[in-house]
């Protein structure tokens, strides 16, 4: 665990989804493998069914973040594996909230900003276009598992 001081100079990996529906555990499969492997130095690793206010209040604190999550995008094929900025992350409709008090990341980030909280000076959204994200299921489909590695690949260079 990295210290509240460490912080400031650390870099937080998250990885976004839920592993029991199917493809949106895209995210949680690359952090998990990085984990295995073994991260540098500096970086701290979390896996979360979460975003908006949630996801902002564990990004506070830290310099850099890199989130990696599976987006159901028509503008790639499922499995391509792409970056961008927070600003292009789209915003979930009102039923993938957590409740209706809950925002999207980017709106959270803002109103953290406009209150004097210490947001990250970077972040990194690493997509992995899929398909099948709502489907009750542990198992990814062959197009998000075969581009699991390329992620972790793009992961690795934004650390």
């Amino acid at each position: 665990m990295v210290s509240h001081d460490e912080k400031a100079n650390a870099t937080l990996l998250v990885g976004l989804g839920n592993p029991i529906l199917g493809d949106d555990a895209a995210g949680w499969r690359v952090v998990e493998r990085l984990q295995e492997e073994g991260l540098p130095e500096g970086v701290e690793a979390v896996c979360l069914a979460a975003g908006g206010l949630r996801l902002m209040e564990t990004m506070l604190g830290y310099a850099h973040v890199v989130v990696v999550d599976a987006f159901d995008t028509p503008e790639h094929p499922a499995g391509t594996v792409f970056t961008c900025p927070i600003e292009a992350v789209p915003a979930p409709d009102a039923g993938h909230l957590n409740s209706s008090h809950d925002t999207s990341l980017p709106h959270a980030l803002e109103m953290a900003r406009r209150l004097g909280f210490p947001v990250p000076r970077r972040i990194d959204v690493v997509g992995i276009a899929a398909r099948v994200t709502l489907r009750l299921s542990e198992e990814l489909t062959p197009a998000i598992e075969s581009a699991i590695p390329q992620a972790q690949e793009t992961v690795r260079r934004l650390l």
